[in-house]
């Protein structure tokens, strides 16, 4: 699947680059806007590293390329190499940058935060391998392991159990403990209902002997009813790398209804939310309080034993912390959007802030120039930082628009 996406990364990089020649040429006589983030209050340092991503269009929406803004100002696509651009689309941020510029050797080829685990001595990688063969495709579990000390590789390949069964097969997580590597995925049934009916798996291997000890199923639908299907999903963690005892699954029940056109419409009926203990190889079900359960939580978050669900309504997030231990709401608190009817574009986690970009809701004449960058301490709900998206010229007027979408910590 990796290897379709580059491929399909490498297509939209060539057609944003066409267009971002266009979109230059057209601006051969005016500069392009020099987008920043201006603080309006708090400390600069926590966005140092912070990154929006987005779109810039002309008016006549003809010509498009990409941008990045920071708080030292903005670069757009046109402004970059064609292979500096190829190269940002497999980016995946500082942490995998370093480790590639400490282990060279050992990183080659290998991407994808969620396919690492870290600790003081091991850095342990795992990929699923796709391969076409026998016309149908096949799996393969593809296992590195690096001693940081010694500098001793070890490396191996083997064939996925049982791959036939599986449409499709998902890497979420990758954790190593007493000499074993714990590999855990999400498998799509090849089934009647398209391989949507999905179930999670525990696969973990001795390292030494190569071998593959035990494969367990973490979850699945052991009683699935007509036109219906389950779909489990890995929450978001602070950083996926560490060492954890455990991970949070939402499980989402999904109807199908079939109208008379043909057309398939799919009904969210009900979610249920399970931890599951890797040294203790059991799930266990989280029963929310019904405060919590009744958030229209968009993104939900999990760090050291803490649940965060974030809701954004009446142009504020409002953000509860719950606590798994506990089995109770520890805290909760909101911020404010801004003025002028913001709504939420893009949350993120990281370092024990949330960071959300917040714009003027479609059709705003304003656009942009109402952008903001808020973040905010998880444990206290206190502004930490809120700056402004606006064009570093106030004077030059833009004859395009930028669309922005997404936030990243380089």
């Amino acid at each position: 699947m990796k290897r379709y996406w580059k491929i399909s990364s490498l297509i939209v990089v060539i057609l944003l680059g066409i267009s971002s020649y266009y979109i230059h040429s057209a601006y051969s006589a005016k500069q392009l806007p020099e987008y920043i983030i201006k603080k309006q209050e708090g400390n600069s340092k926590v966005i140092e590293q912070l990154v929006i991503r987005g779109g810039y269009s002309n008016k006549a929406e003809t010509a498009s390329e990409m941008i990045e803004i920071s708080s030292e100002g903005s670069e757009y696509s046109s402004e970059k190499s064609f292979i500096s651009q190829i190269k940002s689309m497999d980016d995946d941020g500082e942490q995998i940058e370093n480790l590639k510029r400490k282990y060279r050797s050992f990183m080659r080829g290998k991407n994808g935060q969620n396919s690492f685990y870290e600790d003081k001595r091991n850095l342990v990688y795992a990929e699923i391998e796709y391969r076409f063969q026998d016309n149908r495709q096949k799996f393969d579990f593809h296992i590195a392991a690096l001693d940081k000390k010694s500098n001793e590789e070890t490396s191996f390949k083997m064939a996925f159990p049982e791959g036939e069964k599986y449409s499709n097969v998902q890497l979420d997580d990758v954790q190593f403990s007493d000499g074993r590597v714990n590999v855990i995925t999400k498998n799509y049934l090849s089934t009647n209902d398209a391989g949507q009916e999905t179930e999670l798996h525990l696969y973990s291997f001795n390292l030494l002997d190569k071998k593959l000890l035990s494969e367990e199923v973490i979850l699945s639908d052991s009683d699935k009813k007509e036109n219906t299907y389950t779909d489990y999903e890995k929450l978001s963690e602070a950083n996926s790398m560490v060492p954890s005892n455990y991970i949070v699954i939402n499980k989402t029940f999904i109807e199908q209804k079939q109208h008379e056109n043909g057309e398939t419409v799919e009904d969210i009926k009900g979610n249920e939310l399970f931890v599951y203990n890797l040294r203790e190889k059991k799930e266990e079900e989280v029963k929310l309080p019904n405060e919590v359960q009744q958030l229209n939580g968009t993104w939900s978050y999990y760090d050291a034993g803490k649940l965060y669900i974030s809701e954004a309504k009446g142009g504020k997030v409002r953000v509860v912390t719950y606590d798994f231990a506990q089995k109770k709401v520890e805290n909760q608190w909101q911020v404010p959007l801004g003025e002028n009817g913001m709504i939420s574009l893009a949350t993120i986690f990281n370092n024990g802030n949330m960071y959300l970009l917040a714009a003027e809701d479609e059709g705003a004449e304003q656009g942009l120039e109402y952008a903001s960058v808020i973040v905010a301490d998880l444990e206290t709900g206190k502004t930490e930082y809120r700056g402004t998206v606006v064009n570093k010229n106030a004077n030059t007027k833009s004859d395009g628009q930028a669309y922005l979408s997404e936030l990243i910590i380089e």
